[in-house]
């Protein structure tokens, strides 16, 4: 839905005489690959990006610039170091730094979430406390996040673990809500069982992406990308009527659940999790910027003009 509003708007654009400057982290080639059907509305909006538009490649893509900023005076990601008991658990610098930042006047809340639901957790002055089980583990999405984030200037949260592509649900949901966070600007205070570069340990290769492809059969719709998950509909269910030639077979988007492990052995972006892999990096890279100076002071900006 959002490719073809989008493909309506630029051609409006372009018949208007505007001149149209957008940077993206994907090219359009990479926007047709993610999915198999040919006549998809992305891979339309990608056509139509390729004949209105130059396509400028801005570096290799090997350098994050998000990374080597200065850190935040006050740490806001707690993790296991080096030092051994000299050191206090990341459970316990959290425990100090909610403290600090609370006043030691956090209490239960139950706050209004999406959906007209209610979360209970705990806060005060501004700052909210939650495990990550509460929130990733639990049929949460992206309106609680917003809610959240709106809500409160700094979210802590606990015991985040590494992750894979066999927590699929956790990871995406957590992806979900760092990027909810980080658009409102929002500070995340967290403990971790690991270093933010070592959260997803299928973000830096295809390996564990190979061993996870039989979890990955179900839910394989993104959230806010329905438009994939018509392709996978279970028999029964109309999904597309369009067809297209894929591994030389002829298909149609309605797939049964269980003719679905066969196409995991295409090189298809929207069976081999890749779009997964693509999006731990991006949280990992602003989860790194959400740790410096720069963020807070433009997170505080932000807030001051709402």
């Amino acid at each position: 839905a959002d490719s073809t509003v989008l493909r309506g708007v630029l051609q409006a654009l372009v018949g208007a005489g505007w001149v149209l400057v957008a940077t993206c982290n994907r090219t359009p080639a990479e926007f047709a690959a993610s999915t198999m059907q040919r006549e998809h509305p992305q891979s339309r909006f990608a056509e139509a990006m390729a004949e209105h538009c130059d396509t400028l490649q801005l570096g290799d893509g090997s350098r994050d610039y998000r990374e080597g900023q200065l850190a935040a005076p006050q740490p806001s990601y707690f993790c296991p170091c080096e030092g051994g008991s000299a050191v206090p658990s990341p459970a316990a610098q959290l425990d100090r730094c909610f403290v600090d930042l609370t006043g030691g006047a956090a209490a239960d809340e139950e706050v209004a979430i999406g959906a007209g639901r209610r979360m209970r957790l705990v806060s005060g002055r501004g700052v909210a406390r939650a495990s990550f089980e509460r929130l990733c583990g639990t049929a949460l999405g992206a309106g609680d996040y917003v809610a959240l984030a709106q809500r409160y200037h700094t979210l802590c949260v606990d015991d985040l673990p590494q992750m894979s592509l066999r927590q699929r649900d956790q990871a995406r949901r957590f992806i979900t809500l760092v990027d909810q966070l980080y658009n409102h600007k929002t500070r995340l205070v967290a403990s971790a069982a690991v270093p933010i570069g070592e959260l997803f340990s299928g973000a830096a290769g295809a390996g564990v992406i190979a061993q996870a492809r039989a979890s990955l059969l179900e839910g394989v719709e993104f959230e806010g990308e329905a438009g994939k998950a018509a392709e996978l509909n279970p028999r029964g269910v109309t999904a597309n009527s369009l067809e297209t030639n894929y591994q030389g077979l002829l298909k149609t988007g309605a797939v049964a659940a269980d003719s679905r492990k066969a196409l995991f052995t295409g090189g298809d972006s929207l069976f081999t999790g890749e779009d997964e892999t693509f999006a731990f990096r991006r949280a990992i890279s602003r989860l790194n910027e959400m740790q410096s100076a720069q963020y807070l002071a433009a997170r505080s900006r932000t807030r001051a003009a709402r």
